[in-house]
């Protein structure tokens, strides 16, 4: 008979430990086409392991990304948010740093990060679904720079919170996926409550509004990836936390059956009775950023935060067209104001007279 030894075969393990030194992951490409990235393991936290592709670990301070993740990411989203999956059962989260590229090989550097809802399958993958780590994962760009840059940071915290809100609503409850707008709202107020500071970006994009989207109304329920988009999801979802005076209304949107408007008529409208319906909440929140008010016209102790430039539209109005949740605003002498008489509005479009 052989020798038994000589039959043992040697089987790469399936999950990451913490005596896994290297991975090879697929992963996407800045323009979207799937790609392999060979990775090392430059640290371990209590919580995360952060893997680098290879050649591009650089003298960074790995263990710093590690104990910030555990120290800050970690206890702060999970606060509001809830705890992630952990569907390869290893109780970590893996944090991978690449250079995103182009198909011609070209660095990327707009994008900071991404997280793909697909890596949490482990079973067979359905229609439209390229790949699966099968594992708690998501993705840095070093294209971007220093792992360590204020934006970055921010970014960690952004991808945890798009990680947990998918994995507490359609891995662990099957609920149906959050809407966008919502879901990045959530996202960029992980930022904030992350590090204590507001969204200062958003809030200039709004405020310049080099592209005029804002003044043209754009919408807040349909998602084109704009900075405009970003900033109004973000300043709509810190007046409703503003309004409640609780950030944990972001555990509890994550928590209802619905991913939309309507979870929002439930967490937001049971506290403040006065916009107890998204129509009302819609509407005071576009006053609010109007007038910078008190009560539901104003984003109440933090109104020297969110102060906004609003501007007139640009566009023609003989033919214009708002999309869900958009608003214009129109400055007009207050005897014009007096003596206008609105057409056009009904279900879908109302006009609103303000006097400051």
């Amino acid at each position: 008979a052989a020798d038994p030894v000589s039959r043992a075969i040697t089987r790469t393990p399936l999950v990451i430990t913490d005596s896994t030194t290297t991975w090879s992951f697929s992963a996407y490409n800045a323009d979207d086409t799937q790609v392999t990235i060979n990775a090392t393991k430059r640290a371990s936290g209590t919580n995360c392991y952060v893997f680098v592709e290879n050649g591009e670990e650089g003298t960074h301070d790995w263990q710093a990304v590690a104990s910030l993740f555990d120290s800050q990411v970690w206890t702060k989203n999970t606060g509001i948010f809830g705890t992630p999956t952990d569907v390869d059962g290893n109780g970590k989260v893996v944090i991978l740093y690449f250079k995103m590229r182009k198909n011609d090989n070209s660095e990327e550097p707009n994008i900071l990060g991404y997280f793909f809802p697909g890596d949490l399958i482990t079973g067979s993958l359905p229609a439209g679904v390229d790949f699966s780590n099968r594992m708690e994962v998501f993705y840095m760009n070093l294209s971007f720079g220093e792992p360590l840059h204020s934006e970055m940071q921010r970014t960690l915290f952004h991808e945890f919170q798009h990680m947990i809100n998918y994995g507490q609503r359609r891995i662990s409850a099957s609920k149906p996926e959050m809407d966008i707008w919502l879901n990045e709202g959530l996202a960029e107020s992980a930022e904030h409550y992350g590090l204590g500071t507001p969204g200062s970006s958003r809030i200039e994009s709004m405020n310049t509004d080099s592209s005029g989207y804002i003044r043209n109304g754009m919408p807040l329920l349909v998602w084109f990836g704009d900075d405009a988009n970003y900033g109004l999801s973000y300043t709509f979802v810190q007046y409703c936390r503003l309004q409640t005076g609780r950030w944990d209304i972001m555990t509890e949107l994550i928590n209802h059956a619905y991913g939309d408007y309507r979870a929002l008529e439930t967490v937001v409208g049971q506290k403040v009775s006065e916009i107890d319906t998204f129509d009302k909440m819609l509407k005071a929140y576009h006053i609010a950023r109007l007038v910078n008010g008190s009560g539901i016209h104003g984003f109440k102790d933090e109104n020297s935060t969110f102060r906004f430039t609003l501007r007139p539209p640009t566009d023609s109005l003989d033919s214009f067209k708002l999309m869900p949740g958009g608003a214009i605003f129109l400055p007009v002498a207050k005897s014009s104001l007096d003596d206008f008489t609105p057409s056009g509005n009904g279900p879908q479009v109302s006009f609103y007279k303000h006097q400051p």
